[in-house]
């Protein structure tokens, strides 16, 4: 596992347009960082910030799937791991890895604001939540771009929308919810949504890249 974990970094960085793809990289980074700071502790389904900040993780692993529309892809003895194993490990890393980091801005945003980290709980199991979707979506969106698409508007939608009604509830009840137990909540929904996505690159892996995923990449290299 760590082996096609360093792996991948390594080979990500032979992608395709790889400067461009760490450009946009960097600033999804930079705008979810600063939305995640300015963005107030209210109930609401759509979290920019936390969104544009899983979206980072996804860069690593399409930089490594851009690679088997090249030769030297199709020749290279990694070619299953770089649509399956590799991409699967790269965006768990990285999703946790920007989970961790959007703790640390919620704690700054806390201190900015003057309130308690505690009253930060459903924002951090909705930020776990969102990292099972995006996960998923990553799962089979460069093999069916149109129907990852749907599926993550609806999924979305549902489950950010079940958090912000639960938030509702318990303000209204007052009823609290552990920082800690969503920190918790939200690590085992990163694994399990890591998981699914590892299943869904192994069921569609003998099937073809989208065309659309890749944009012009696609156009001149499918």
């Amino acid at each position: 596992m760590k082996e096609n974990l360093i792996k991948g970094w390594k080979l990500a960085r032979y992608g395709l347009n790889f400067k461009l793809q760490l450009v946009f990289m960097i600033v999804f980074f930079v705008l979810g960082t600063v939305a995640t700071i300015v963005t107030e502790n209210t109930i609401g389904v759509l979290d920019m910030g936390t969104v544009f900040l899983l979206c980072t993780a996804m860069f690593p692993a399409q930089m490594l799937l851009s690679l088997d529309i090249t030769e030297l892809a199709q020749t290279s003895p990694y070619k299953k791991k770089i649509q399956t194993d590799m991409p699967a490990l790269i965006t768990v890393a990285g999703t946790y890895l920007m989970f961790i980091w959007n703790l640390i801005l919620l704690a700054v945003s806390c201190g900015i604001r003057g309130i308690s980290y505690a009253d930060m709980s459903w924002r951090i199991l909705l930020v776990g939540i969102w990292a099972v979707i995006i996960l998923l979506f990553n799962g089979f969106c460069y093999k069916h771009f149109i129907l990852s698409l749907v599926a993550l508007y609806m999924v979305a939608f549902g489950g950010g929308f079940a958090v912000g009604i639960g938030q509702m509830v318990g303000k209204i009840g007052n009823i609290s919810l552990n920082p800690v137990l969503s920190i918790l909540i939200s690590t085992v929904l990163i694994l399990i949504g890591g998981a699914l996505e590892y299943a869904l690159t192994l069921l569609f892996y003998k099937q073809p890249l989208s065309k659309m995923a890749f944009g012009a990449l696609a156009k001149k290299n499918l």
